[in-house]
């Protein structure tokens, strides 16, 4: 007990350290702490591979919730877990330990930190089920041989879940990294189509979240939507962890009565389902760390938000663009014309749909700030310009220290900040379709 409680010390001294140099991920964790889980809930945490990735939607059941931090690490998740264990959900699926295998981390350290992990999630929350995931495969490994450490490490994980379940009960080992894997036991297989399981080798695409679902659906408890069999992937022309999360957007249905978000790291990193608490909210953001992704690529997106068979014209889209354009210093003439382009596109599929634009919000460099205050004005010409588009105006928040995570300077927002957007939304969205069962967290 006393090796135990030293290890759990010096865990917590150094993902307390690290912490200065992740404000994505803290900004994260902070947020979580305004998204408490339920009984009910099902929670995927882990790094990146779970962040990017809508579990809900490729289960189409709104009581899983994502947990994950681009760029996290075991011995920062440890520290992490209050607001998991606070709700007391269901189950919760642990996917960590890729990146601490490109570091000096040994294998052993990251088997004992994820141990810890599964101890402290089913002794703060004993009816909780625990799922240890293995990693999956990475030729991705700046050097430290990551591929051909997987494999030892799931080895030592396998191992460690029998004696975790034997100690504490419900702990199982979830085998995906079999799934995946290639004939050479460390990159990811093609498939016979001859299409990517990750294009990074490292962040799935829809086959590799695909194949990965599929294995752990009986756990889950819901089927998973996407089609394995595919022949052809719409990745918006990025053949990186950009494209790998576009190729989900194709296969993910919309429905007539869906509130659409779309936009950069805004709208990715927050968890609108929740922050609205609506199985109609669905996320298309792009971007993990600031400030994501250009309207120029939205644009590119735009026809596969639809792609999929069932899918209709949603009752609304709500669009958060422009912060990457100020950072380029895009003029307002271009921003104009480039975000005319996207709402264009948009109507090709979405006819009915009533548009929503969040103004940007400001950031910590003035000369930014004078871009984006420009943008604005553009956004009210376009809502002038184009029938049944509206904007939304969210700039009473800006100035607001408790909207905007200090931690880096202001750049993300903190659960306040999301908190308060999502009201914005609500207002607008409810203004026009007042039996919307939208609700956001107050």
């Amino acid at each position: 007990m006393k090796r135990i409680l030293t290890t759990l010390s010096a865990l917590l001294m150094a993902a307390t350290t690290l912490l200065a140099s992740g404000p994505f991920r803290e900004h994260r964790w902070e947020s979580f702490h305004g998204l408490m889980p339920d009984t009910a809930s099902i929670v995927f945490t882990g790094n990146s591979i779970t962040n990017m990735h809508d579990w809900w939607e490729a289960y189409g059941n709104h009581a899983i919730l994502n947990r994950g931090t681009s760029g996290g690490f075991s011995y920062e998740l440890l520290p992490q877990l209050e607001s998991i264990v606070m709700g007391h959900p269901d189950k919760v699926f642990v996917g960590i330990g890729t990146n601490d295998l490109c570091t000096v981390e040994s294998i052993e350290a990251t088997a004992d930190n994820i141990a810890l992990i599964v101890t402290r999630l089913r002794r703060e929350s004993p009816r909780t089920k625990v799922y240890v995931q293995s990693v999956i495969p990475s030729t991705n490994s700046n050097g430290f041989g990551r591929g051909e450490r997987i494999p030892k490490l799931n080895d030592l994980l396998k191992e460690k879940v029998v004696t975790l379940n034997e100690e504490l009960g419900d702990v199982y080992y979830l085998d995906v990294f079999s799934k995946l894997v290639g004939a050479d036991g460390i990159s990811f297989k093609t498939m016979a189509s001859g299409l990517s399981l990750a294009y990074d080798n490292l962040h799935p695409t829809v086959l590799g979240y695909g194949l990965w679902c599929n294995t752990i659906k009986n756990e889950v408890g819901s089927k998973c939507i996407y089609n394995i069999n595919a022949t052809t992937l719409h990745n918006g022309g990025q053949n990186n962890s950009t494209g790998d999360r576009i190729t989900c957007f194709a296969q993910q249905p919309v429905a007539a009565d869906d509130i659409l978000f779309i936009g950069d790291e805004m709208v990715s990193s927050g968890e609108w389902h929740e922050w609205l608490r609506s199985a109609h909210v669905k996320n298309r953001g792009l971007g993990w760390g600031y400030t994501g992704s250009q309207l120029t690529q939205e644009i590119t997106n735009a026809p596969l938000y639809f792609k999929h068979k069932s899918s209709k014209a949603p009752r609304a889209i709500v669009i958060y663009a422009g912060v990457q354009e100020a950072h380029n210093s895009l003029s307002a003439a271009d921003f104009h014309d480039r975000y005319q382009r996207l709402i264009t596109a948009l109507r090709a599929k979405a006819t009915t749909s009533t548009i929503y634009l969040l103004t940007p919000l400001q950031t910590p460099t003035a000369s930014v700030n004078t871009f984006i205050n420009s943008y604005r004005a553009e956004l009210n010409a376009l809502a002038t310009e184009n029938e049944n588009v509206k904007v939304v105006d969210a700039t009473a928040m800006n100035g607001v220290t408790k909207y905007f995570y200090v931690g880096d300077g202001g750049n993300y927002l903190t659960s306040y900040g999301y908190a308060k957007v999502a009201q914005y939304v609500e207002q607008a969205v409810k203004a026009d379709y007042p039996d919307c069962d939208l609700h956001a967290v107050s």
